[in-house]
């Protein structure tokens, strides 16, 4: 006959392991949630995806950008969803493919927001593996570059406006003649 009982010291031990256990659990949740908390609080898009191009988690940021609710579900979005058609090319063809063989790819892409704006964004894809190899998801950071472009149109539209000022400047010095300076800076 088997004797089931156990002594104090085995309960004692059992039940410090699974407090153990337990608090471990509690302790990855808490980190979960200080990560998610960070996430969220940035000012950057950041989102995952399955490798298959269904996403999995979008931040505050870019749910906001999007035109989605903080807690929409995103079952059936696609990575195709928020980036306009003449995108996708160098999102999947370029990003996606040279995260999966190198690990990481960064460039320039276009968010595409539910109104139907495109955002021009700086983007870093990452392709994450497990032990064994496989790509088990995809993340992405992206950072909107509107106002650096804007910025950049701003700025050769200046240079543009000064090359002309040079060239009448330059009729101006040549010429004492109003007619012919005109006729040579047009």
């Amino acid at each position: 006959m088997r004797d089931d009982k156990k002594t104090k010291a085995q309960l004692l031990g059992e039940l410090l392991e699974l407090r153990n256990q337990i608090e471990a659990l509690q302790g990855t949740e808490t980190e979960r949630a200080r990560l998610t908390g960070i996430l969220d609080s940035t000012t950057d898009y950041v989102g995952t995806a399955t490798p298959d191009g269904r996403l999995t988690y979008m931040n505050r940021e870019a749910r906001h950008l999007l035109g989605w609710g903080e807690d929409e579900d995103l079952a059936g979005r696609q990575i195709a969803d928020v980036h306009p058609s003449w995108a996708l090319d160098s999102v999947f063809n370029e990003g996606i493919s040279s995260a999966l063989r190198d690990g990481i790819w960064g460039g320039e892409t276009t968010l595409l927001r539910h109104d139907g704006v495109e955002i021009p964004v700086s983007q870093v894809i990452m392709a994450h593996r497990s032990p064994g190899g496989e790509v088990e998801y995809l993340s992405t950071i992206m950072r909107d570059m509107s106002e650096a472009k804007r910025a950049e149109q701003e700025r050769l539209a200046h240079v543009r406006m000064l090359e002309a000022l040079d060239e009448i400047n330059q009729a101006f010095q040549g010429t004492d003649d109003l007619d012919q300076m005109m006729s040579d800076a047009l």
